[in-house]
């Protein structure tokens, strides 16, 4: 049995599909998309255990390791580091989340801070200086602006300098302009803000360029990455924020659930619900019924299968081959090779294998009823269980 916790829906259905099997061999390998198709997938005391690729991380591989950053196209590559000079001569490098990023100097921008930010242009000496008319932004709220022949100069107010009077002079303990998105720095008498990762601007107000701004603060803008629509839809990226458009039979922000009018396939697909008119596969030995917009059997006494078309455990095909009939005397299935037979006087009964009941071993006992899981989640196997622990770690218990 499955308890709440959020590990991808492969292994959670291999873990519980193995509840119906013969425990796995240690080294035998199992499918490479239980580690999200980025690792080694081989069981490890009956249990699906991934060896990541370099760079992934993670029980499944699903994260980017230490030193390691998402790229756009969702894989993980090393982490950028500055060099010389990426930044020219008017910027600061600094490292963003993986990612080489420039801070430049007053008047510049940039990817490199190689060209006059918006409000400056080119001073012909390869610097970059204020724009020549005054506009209501050019000096702020700490000057005063003139456009006297052709170039707009500000004069500062007592407690502001630079060419716009961006800058306090003073002491932060005086004056901290930066609020809560930012660190206010006065080492040489001037006030500045060294902003948060994702802030930006003189006062740290502004989102940095690649983020945008939500009620949490400025987060990473999003991009379109394969998996950003569960791989069954269209990504598109408006002012920062991913959208899908969903293929046909699927529905949710990613694209994640079936839409109505289908469900769920073994292979995890969505299609088009069932009906048993169209679809009846239990032929005279069973009535159709849809569940979870699928057909299933309830099979008449004495049969089993999908289609009603095998005979339970406990019964054997009767001698013209057509109908089945109670067991009185041990045949190969009798009880579900999980139990030995015996017959008696024409009555057959089972002595079950630990972690099977029931008349034929036919019912696979939940081994979670007692565990010590805790905070974790439990997984039922065969006479056993697992705990899947927080931290990305199983056992027998959790802590």
């Amino acid at each position: 049995m499955i308890r709440s916790f959020p590990w991808p829906l492969a292994v959670l259905a291999l873990v519980a599909s193995q509840a119906c099997s013969p425990f796995k061999t240690d080294g035998e390998s199992c499918p490479s998309t239980v580690c999200s198709s980025r690792g080694t997938c081989r069981y490890q005391n009956t249990f699906p255990t991934c060896a990541c690729d370099p760079g992934y991380a993670g029980i499944v591989c699903s994260s980017c390791a230490d030193g390691f950053h998402r790229a756009s196209d969702d894989s993980c590559v090393a982490d950028e580091v500055c060099t010389p000079g990426v930044c020219g001569a008017n910027g600061t490098c600094q490292i963003d989340q993986g990612r080489v990023s420039c801070v430049c100097s007053l008047g510049y921008g940039g990817a490199t801070c190689a060209s006059c930010r918006a409000g400056y242009h080119g001073s012909g000496d390869g610097g970059c200086e204020l724009d020549s008319r005054c506009t209501t932004s050019s000096c702020g709220d700490g000057g005063t602006c003139s456009d006297d022949a052709g170039r707009a100069t500000c004069t500062c107010a007592a407690d502001r300098s630079g060419a716009a009077c961006e800058q306090r002079v003073g002491s932060c303990a005086v004056t901290n302009p930066c609020g809560a998105n930012g660190r206010c720095t006065d080492a040489d008498g001037v006030v500045r803000c060294v902003c948060d990762v994702g802030f930006g601007g003189p006062t740290c107000s502004t989102c940095y360029p690649g983020y945008r701004a939500t009620d949490a603060g400025c987060v990473s803008a999003e991009t379109c990455a394969p998996s950003s629509c569960s791989f069954v839809g269209t990504c598109s990226v408006d002012a920062g924020v991913t959208s899908c458009a969903c293929d046909p039979g699927y529905t949710g922000t990613a694209c994640s659930a079936c839409a109505t009018g289908y469900h769920r396939a073994p292979d995890y697909t969505c299609v088009v619900d069932q009906t048993c008119s169209a679809n009846d596969p239990c032929s005279a030995n069973g009535t159709c019924r849809v569940q979870a917009g699928a057909t299933v059997c309830d099979c008449a006494a004495g049969f089993a299968g999908p289609r009603c078309d095998r005979c339970a455990p406990g019964f054997h095909a009767d001698d013209a081959g057509v109908g089945c009939t109670l067991d009185s005397t041990c045949g190969p299935e009798s009880c579900r090779f999980h139990g030995t037979c015996a017959a008696d006087g024409g009555v057959v009964s089972c002595q079950c294998d630990p972690g099977f009941s029931g008349a034929n071993c036919e019912t696979n006992l939940d081994d979670c009823v007692n565990s010590a899981c805790h905070s974790g989640t439990c997984i039922d196997l065969i006479n056993a269980n697992v705990c899947l622990c927080d931290g990305g770690v199983y056992g027998s218990v959790c802590p």
